[in-house]
């Protein structure tokens, strides 16, 4: 995503929201100031990182470590990825599963979407 309009959208995040933050580092200073402003408006955190340890798990109201083998070159290899993208794919699944209005939302955004194709 673009970090202008996470930024946008995040100050408009509030306790009933949830922030799902990934980052290899846990260091990066797009995703840190993020996460500030989600904790000054009291917004839940769910932080990925693939070390403990750094900013983003310090903000976080929930720390998940991907992958732990990286290093700061390696950082954003294949299997740091990888595993930040099946924690991402479970993450969505349980709260579809769990929550009607979430998957009228998801439905109505989807047809939107599909309405946009030629």
């Amino acid at each position: 995503m673009d970090m202008h309009l996470a930024t946008m959208l995040a100050t408009s995040f509030g306790p009933k929201d949830l922030l799902i933050v990934f980052s290899a580092s846990g260091a990066t200073r797009d995703i840190v100031d993020i996460c500030q402003l989600a904790v000054k408006s009291k917004t839940p955190i769910v932080g990925i990182t693939s070390r403990r340890k750094n900013p983003v798990e310090e903000h976080s109201t929930f720390h998940l470590v991907a992958v732990a083998s990286d290093s700061p070159v390696t950082s954003g290899s294949g299997a740091s990825v990888t595993s930040q993208i099946a924690l991402a794919d479970s993450i969505y699944i349980d709260i579809y599963g769990r929550d009607e209005a979430i998957r009228k939302h998801v439905e109505l955004t989807t047809d939107t979407i599909i309405s946009k194709h030629l």
